[in-house]
């Protein structure tokens, strides 16, 4: 149902795999004893998706963000639970973002994102400054976020938005920034906003 309706908007496959990436599930798991009832953990699929929408810098430096973020929430559930991670390496974040703006990788920034993040490596890639704290696991997520629009100098409406959504994860309304971002019609972001809703029904989450 979602690749027609992206198809009847006029999308590309890139297109579809962006929107695959939103309604995806980085992790999921059970309680020990009810193996029956899955359960979706919130993730940080939606800011992952939007991710085209950036310059490039900071494309690369939220999808490492993005992973930490994840692996930090499997960690504070996996005592718990019994989960399964899906999480998606940077690199493939990234891959799946600049297809939809044909932007690729080159080979450094391949290899940034297939190897553990190297701080030094990256600030002094992208004059990040010592003092920036977005990868440190003891500060809020939001405030990591906040952090790194602030080191440069970007802070708008559509960024506090961002950041929000990004929190909550909230993937419809991040359906409807792709859709607007991609210049669909009024009556196809609607028929796209409803599989979303339907998903989202389907898809109980914690």
């Amino acid at each position: 149902m979602l690749k027609a309706c992206i198809a009847k908007a006029g999308g590309t496959e890139h297109q579809v795999s962006l929107f695959k990436l939103l309604l995806g599930s980085s992790i999921t798991g059970h309680l020990p004893e009810s193996p029956q009832n899955l359960i979706q953990f919130q993730d940080v699929r939606a800011l992952s998706s939007l991710l085209f929408t950036l310059p490039s810098h900071l494309q690369i430096l939220l999808s490492l963000m993005i992973v930490q973020r994840e692996q930090e929430i499997y960690e504070q559930f996996k005592t718990r639970y019994k989960l399964t991670s899906t999480i998606p390496s940077a690199a493939e974040i990234i891959y799946i973002n600049q297809a939809v703006t044909q932007t690729p990788m080159g080979p450094t920034i391949l290899s940034i994102l297939n190897r553990p993040t190297n701080i030094n490596e990256l600030d002094l890639m992208f004059g990040l400054g010592l003092k920036t704290q977005i990868f440190n696991k003891e500060i809020p997520f939001r405030k990591r976020l906040e952090e790194l629009f602030n080191t440069y100098n970007i802070y708008n409406e559509f960024i506090e938005e961002l950041i929000s959504l990004a929190i909550v994860n909230d993937r419809l309304t991040a359906s409807s920034y792709i859709c607007s971002k991609l210049g669909y019609s009024f009556s196809n972001i609607q028929n796209i906003s409803n599989v979303v809703e339907i998903w989202l029904l389907e898809n109980s989450s914690i």
